[in-house]
Parts: structure tokens; C-alpha cells; sequence
């Protein structure tokens, strides 16, 4: 197993750059990108490109700033997926194994309805890699290197626990490491997806160091608490002014145009995760397309051509079925004749089948081919000396004789 990892050594416990059993540097190809990477982005500026709904950017931006603004072992990112902006965090987890350090990159993935739908959480892909067997179990999935959060701690939208759950994928990962440098004939991970994190294509977004407060009136508030149709909403408003601005004294029509915002957002958030959810664009444009389809398949001119086809197939198959009622009319009717006259002898069916006009005439015609074969074989045996020659002489002249008179007696019963 020791082998398996050797070329995964990136750093040593003293923090210096190793490299791998062939003398090169393991990530060259990060470098590469982060040369030709796309421009920075502040936060403020990615915030208004992002495509997450207005009424909870305000609670991903604070997200963001209270977990990601001091912390040096993860980045930021903006990627576009489908039309889509949003971000994408990008840790750098330092894995020990035997005495040497490693770094194993974790990518987060957070969704449009973020924290309503969990983040997706993948190894990054940064060389050829396949998983190790005891997280073949579900944990990681070999063919994208997604991870299940499910074994290192559900996502909880209350709490909002990815720190958490970064914090249980080292533990695991320190217990058992995840992936090993494989040939590239033994890599079985895709070489797209999200597991494969071209930087060139992303922004990197820049935080705020050491924020002290970090509010805006333009961006409508969203908390974990309120999710769900936003129940126990704080309608201290005074105290919380990031949820809800007032001008002016609080009374009726201020109360009015808070429930109206409220009610807003409730809708935009309704609406968006029901688009998510069913797709409703995709949709429509699928069955137009199908009815298109349909129109061109089935036009007037070929349903009156396909109807006349069908009237004259339904016409031969009629004659058909006629022709097999006659035939089976027939078959009942021979299978009844057999069976009244199943009791009578097959001699006696056989003379009401044939007919002989003359039966005196046809029983000297059946003795005159049985001495006709005699005569035949009389022949071989004398050939075979069987018999004597005289004996032969005299048998065939007394047949020959009978023979005579039976043709004689025959021509008198002819008309």
C-alpha cells in the first residue's frame, strides 16, 4: 500500500515541495492554469453575476465572509454550469500518511437554492487517481470522486455545517487514505465533471480581510431560520435593519410594505425552487418539439393515404377470415361423418368407396398377374439352378396354359 502513495507526496512536515519517484513536480499542471486563469472578482462584483435569487444573497454573502475571508486553506471560486453562476470553494486538506504529508483538494459545490439543497463535495482530480477500496462502500464514488456526505455527517441548513464536515473528512482521510496515484491505464475517474476543476474557466473571488461589519440595505436578507416559507420571521425590525429599512415611524403602512416585501420573497423563493425543480423551459420547449413532430408525421394527406391502405387491408383480412370459416365449416363436418361411421370395418368402408363393375372379371385379372409373377420367378430360379430344366419347361407351358384360358374367359365379359 506504501507504493501505491508514493507519488502523492506534495509536501513534507517542514512545508518544502517534494516531488515525485521520477523527479518531477506532482501538480505542474495547476500552475499552468493559474497562469492562464480568468480575472479576479470582489466579492461585491460576483455577488451581482451569480445567479442565486436576490433574497438570499445576503445570507450567502455572510456565509462566505464568516467562513472563508481568514481562512487560508480554502479559495473561492465562480464557475458557470448550464447557464448558471455560482460558487464553488476549493479546500486544500493536508493528509499524513507514514510519516509524510499530502494534500488532497476538496471541491464544494453550492447550489442555486443554497442552503435549502446541500452542497455537492468532490476530490479534485488533479492527476491520474483511482480510490481506495475501503471507500468503495458508497463513501466516494469511483467513476466522478464524489464523496457522500451522508458518512461524514449530514448537511444541516440550520446549522450550515460544511466547516464541520471538512473537518470529518480529514479525520477519515487520515485514518484512510483516500486515493492513490494510479498508471493511466488504471485510471477509472472521468476526465470531465466536476471532480475536474479548470481554473482557467473560473473566477477566483477576492474577501474582505478581517470584516467588521458587512451589511447592505440593497440585498434582501435571508437566514436559516426562515427557510421553508420563511416562518418566525423577526419583526424587530428596528433591531435588524438588514431585514427589513423603515423610514419613518412604524405603523400600518410600514407594517403594509413589509409584508409586501416579505411576501415578495416568499414568492421569488417559491417560484425558483419549483422551476429548479420541474424544469418547466425544458419542458415546453421538449412537447413543442414534439408536436412539431407530430405535425409533420401526421399531415392530412398522409392520414387519408395511410386511412385508404388500411380500409383495403381490412377488406383482404376479411376475405381471409371468410375463406378459414368455410374451411373449418368443412373439418367439422368430416370429423362428424367420421364419427358415425367409426363402428362399420375398413372392408366395408373400402366397397363403398371403390367401385368394381365386374368382380368375376377382376378376380381372374388378379390370378393372372399372380401366375404372371410366378412365371417371373420360376425364370430366376432356374438361371440361379435352383430348379431342372425340365421341370421349368413343363411348369411354364401349364401356367402359360391357365394364363390363356383366363384371358379367354375374360374377352367374353367385355362389351
Amino acid at each position: 500500500m506504501d507504493k501505491q502513495f508514493e507519488d502523492f507526496v506534495i509536501y513534507d512536515k517542514q512545508g518544502n515541495e517534494k516531488k515525485n519517484i521520477y523527479g518531477k513536480k506532482m501538480y505542474s499542471s495547476e500552475s499552468k492554469m493559474e497562469n492562464s486563469k480568468a480575472s479576479d472578482l470582489d466579492l461585491e462584483t460576483a455577488l451581482v453575476i451569480v445567479s442565486y435569487p436576490k433574497y438570499i444573497l445576503e445570507y450567502i454573502k455572510q456565509f462566505i465572509i464568516d467562513n472563508y475571508s481568514n481562512n487560508d486553506l480554502a479559495k473561492v471560486y465562480m464557475v458557470s454550469e448550464n447557464g448558471e453562476n455560482i460558487f464553488v470553494t476549493e479546500y486544500s486538506l493536508t493528509i499524513e500518511l507514514n510519516g509524510k504529508n499530502y494534500r488532497i483538494y476538496v471541491l464544494v459545490y453550492f447550489p442555486i437554492l443554497f442552503p435549502n439543497y446541500p452542497p455537492e463535495f468532490y476530490i479534485e482530480k488533479t492527476n491520474s487517481v483511482c480510490v481506495n477500496n475501503k471507500y468503495l462502500d458508497g463513501k466516494i464514488n469511483p467513476n466522478d470522486l464524489k464523496i457522500n456526505i451522508d458518512y461524514f455527517g449530514k448537511f444541516d441548513a440550520n446549522k450550515n455545517n460544511v466547516s464541520e464536515i471538512i473537518d470529518n473528512l480529514v479525520a477519515s482521510f487520515n485514518q484512510d487514505f483516500p486515493v492513490y496515484k494510479g498508471s493511466n491505464n488504471a485510471d477509472n475517474v472521468n476526465s470531465s465533471g466536476r471532480c475536474v476543476f479548470d481554473k482557467s474557466k473560473a473566477n477566483l473571488i477576492i474577501l474582505p480581510k478581517n470584516p467588521k461589519s458587512y451589511s447592505s440595505n440593497n440585498i434582501s436578507s435571508f437566514r436559516p431560520e426562515q427557510k421553508n416559507g420563511f416562518k418566525n420571521i423577526n419583526l424587530d425590525v428596528k433591531n435588524n435593519p438588514s431585514v427589513f429599512e423603515i423610514k419613518g415611524p412604524f405603523n400600518d403602512t410600514t407594517f403594509l410594505q413589509f409584508i409586501r416585501k416579505q411576501t415578495k420573497d416568499i414568492i421569488g423563493y417559491n417560484y425558483v425552487e419549483f422551476k429548479e425543480k420541474y424544469n418547466l423551459n425544458g419542458d415546453l420547449e421538449d412537447l413543442r418539439g414534439l408536436n412539431n413532430i407530430s405535425k409533420k408525421r401526421f399531415n392530412t394527406d398522409n392520414l387519408h393515404k395511410k386511412n385508404e391502405k388500411l380500409k383495403s387491408q381490412l377488406e383482404a383480412l376479411k376475405k381471409v377470415k371468410n375463406q378459414l370459416k368455410e374451411y373449418e365449416q368443412k373439418i367439422e363436418q368430416d370429423v362428424k361423418e367420421c364419427q358415425n361411421i367409426g363402428n362399420n370395418t375398413f372392408e366395408k368402408q373400402c366397397d363403398k368407396i371403390i367401385n368394381i363393375p365386374n368382380p368375376k372379371d377382376m378376380e381372374l385379372l388378379v390370378k393372372i398377374k399372380c401366375m404372371e409373377d410366378y412365371l417371373v420367378y420360376l425364370k430366376k430360379a432356374f438361371e440361379r439352378g435352383i430348379i431342372k430344366f425340365d421341370d421349368t419347361v413343363s411348369s411354364t407351358r401349364a401356367l402359360s396354359r391357365q394364363i390363356f384360358n383366363m384371358n379367354y374367359m375374360r374377352s367374353k365379359f367385355k362389351k
